[in-house]
């Protein structure tokens, strides 16, 4: 697990990162972007509306393009940067528009709602003078309560354009440079030298001795959704909803009940998250978010791309999708930074110890090899006599044995000082430079983006303080250069084409009829989910959003009857569980035809007719 506390000579504190190079054609400000959904909704009126659901704290107008959508048809739901700095979301939701326009055959059986950019305040910050990572809307917020708004945010010190990170001399600071590659911060060791404090690049504007608490920009929509709202948070608005943009989309969502999956374009990732029984998830929906991820990696690894970062946590609005709303809902982070391990060679051999020997065969010990088995007994002092090709000579004999041998050790006292390394072997194709996800990154600036990297370079703060700035542009690690971002847009447009092509289906598979005497009929029917997904997550039949999946059967003809029930629901409609059955006794005459009809809300519908005979 990639430990989160690495800190990279930029990355981090609230106002920072993201790509370097993103700034190119490949990345649109928001006007350029409203433009551009314009654009496609004219290029096929007939299939595409666009809707304007409501308006930002700032005045921006939040968009939908609704592709061949209609109350009834069931729909997939994709809505982007929600937080206000994952632009890369929104760019990967207009190539999702595209290629749904460009093919009408994609919107024959279902619609998609795109909503391309959900915190259109924020947008705007990647294309600012400076540039900076912002989440906040359009509205004015006092963070530090001292009656000011937005008086103390990060300031470019270096005239870079762009903030970054700012080192300030401290014995008691808790990072260093690393060893391997000073130009990476990293948690200072006991005894280390060169000690600093990392912060925000910028200085105390208000003079009331804290720096950067209170930046620019209002609330945050993607804090203020209702599910597990926190009421201290200063960002997160006064209620849940209180925000215009939050409050807009679930009231956009609500008024919607076809939505059979929501896929939320932001900076976590569910489908690449290890699973967890933590949050609530019941099994049969983490099994079915199981089924999903295999979808999703297979549309990365067809193109190319790694699978082995692991996932971030979901924002706000895919929680409450999911918990709430009660929908399938997943949030995929379109692009991020694999661990260069994964990418380049296997990871180094577990290194010997005395409780592995204890364990080992004959010919795992062998197979060690005579510089490992040498570094071994160099690393725990073993005595001078005692060499490697001694032992190897000596199991190979029969006189000795990996069991004997850790015996022997122990009674000797023999044993590593620290954690065994030196006699580990490490993949020849291992990364140089700094370890942690800070490498990760460094690697790929080097490689993609090497203007994205401004040196260490010394200033000094008004208050006489000494420091350094620099580090890497605060888009670096979430927006990738216009190459890169082509090739994820569009896996991930594949990716969600796959994931609707499981959508919950509603078939009806089976429809009998049984005289049972004087004008007395048995009818039994049956209503099945066809696909890989469920017609309802199992959490959200607590919460009865959607209708349940309705069975039912309809008389028409005169002197017709159903003494019961008509129908018969269920809430969750799984393809691996059992269908759902109906069974009706119907007073009838012989030849009439009776109608059996399946719906919901979400899953689709279909009918069966028999003729009594």
């Amino acid at each position: 697990m990639r430990a989160p506390f690495v800190i990279l000579a930029l990355s981090l504190a609230g106002f920072a990162q993201t790509s370097t190079t993103a700034l190119d054609s490949a990345y649109l400000p928001f006007d350029a972007l409203k433009h551009k959904v314009m654009a496609l909704a004219e290029r096929a009126p007939e299939r595409v509306k666009l809707v304007t659901f409501g308006t930002s704290a700032g005045g921006r107008p939040l968009l939908a393009l609704e592709i061949g959508a209609a109350p009834g048809k069931q729909a997939v739901f994709v809505g982007a940067n929600m937080a206000g700095y994952h632009n890369t979301g929104s760019q990967a939701a207009l190539d999702l528009a595209e290629r749904l326009i460009q093919d009408p055959a994609l919107t024959t059986t279902r619609g998609y709602y795109i909503l391309p950019a959900l915190s259109p305040d924020a947008h705007d910050a990647m294309f600012a003078s400076v540039r900076y990572r912002r989440s906040g809307n359009g509205a004015p917020l006092d963070r530090d309560r001292d009656g000011a708004s937005g008086e103390d945010g990060p300031n470019d010190l270096n005239q870079d354009g762009r903030i970054t990170q700012m080192r300030i001399p401290d014995a008691a600071g808790p990072m260093t440079p690393d060893s391997n590659d000073p130009r990476v911060m990293v948690p200072a060791g006991n005894g280390a030298s060169g000690r600093y404090r990392v912060v925000t690049e910028g200085f105390d504007d208000d003079q009331d001795g804290l720096l950067n608490e209170d930046g620019p920009g209002g609330d945050r929509p993607e804090l203020n959704f209702p599910y597990q709202w926190t009421p201290g948070n200063a960002e997160a608005g006064t209620y849940p909803g209180s925000t215009p943009e939050a409050r807009a989309v679930m009231e956009y969502l609500l008024a919607r009940r076809n939505i059979a999956l929501a896929v939320v374009y932001g900076a976590g990732n569910t489908l690449l998250a290890p699973r967890s029984p933590a949050g609530g998830v019941p099994e049969a929906d983490a099994g079915s978010f199981e089924k999903l991820g295999l979808l999703y990696r297979q549309s990365l690894q067809q193109a190319g791309l790694s699978t082995g970062r692991s996932g971030a946590a979901a924002g706000g609005l895919r929680n409450w999708l999911y918990y709430h709303y009660g929908v399938m809902a997943v949030e995929l982070d379109i692009w991020g930074i694999a661990p260069r391990a994964a990418a380049t060679g296997p990871k180094p051999e577990e290194p010997i110890t005395i409780e592995r020997l204890e364990k080992m065969s004959n010919e795992e010990f062998l197979g060690l090899g005579e510089p490992r088995i040498s570094a071994y007994l160099k690393e725990i002092k073993a005595p001078g006599m005692v060499s490697a090709k001694m032992l190897i000579d000596n199991v190979k004999s029969g006189r000795l044995n990996p069991a004997r041998m850790a015996q022997t050790m122990r009674q000797m006292g023999l044993k590593a000082p620290s954690a065994p390394a030196s006699n580990a072997v490490a993949s020849s194709a291992a990364p140089s430079g700094a370890a942690g996800e800070a490498g990760d990154v460094m690697a790929y600036v080097d490689q993609e983006a090497p203007s994205a990297f401004t040196p260490w370079t010394p200033v000094t703060l008004p208050d006489g303080t000494r420091a350094e700035v620099g580090g890497v542009d605060p888009f670096a690690a979430i927006a990738p250069t216009g190459s890169i971002l082509a090739k994820a847009s569009a896996a991930h447009s594949m990716a969600v084409l796959a994931m609707a092509g499981q959508l919950p289906r509603v078939t009806i598979t089976q429809v009998t009829a049984e005289p049972t005497g004087e004008g007395m009929w048995k009818v039994k029917a049956t209503v099945a989910n066809t696909q890989l997904l469920p017609t309802h997550p199992r959490h959200g039949t607590g919460i009865h959003h959607h209708l349940p999946v309705r069975l039912g059967i309809a008389l028409g003809a005169p002197g017709t009857s159903v003494p019961e029930h008509r129908a018969v629901t269920t809430d969750n409609l799984c393809l691996d569980e059992a269908p759902l059955s109906g069974e009706w006794t119907v007073r009838a005459r012989k030849g009439t035809r009776i109608t059996v009809a399946a719906t919901s809300s979400n899953a689709g519908q279909d009918r069966r007719e028999i003729e009594l005979r």
